[in-house]
């Protein structure tokens, strides 16, 4: 189960990225914000309060940039990998499914 739902919330962050690339930063907020709501304590939450921040940075909105900044400071992700390790998380799915 936390295989899937790292693997969920890894797809929303390429898709936020994508829209990064686009230059789409409300689209890209609105996925990074998505992952932190929906897949919460995964290892894409440090990725996803970081787009967070880059987004509010474009949009001009300095207080949300700002609070998203104070969260990212506070919270300490050296605990978190960004290897799904499948000792810990489980292994993968079969291909067939």
């Amino acid at each position: 189960m936390i295989y899937l739902r790292n693997q969920r919330a890894e797809k929303e962050i390429m898709i936020a990225e994508l829209y990064i690339e686009r230059k789409s930063w409300l689209s890209s907020a609105k996925r990074a914000k998505a992952v932190i709501t929906k897949y919460p304590n995964t290892i894409w939450t440090k990725r996803a309060l970081e787009i967070l921040l880059q987004s509010y940075q474009n949009l001009e909105l300095a207080d949300l940039a700002a609070d998203t900044q104070k969260i990212i400071d506070f919270n300490d992700f050296s605990d978190v990998t960004t290897i799904i390790d499948p000792e810990k998380y489980g292994k993968a799915p079969p291909s067939s499914l």
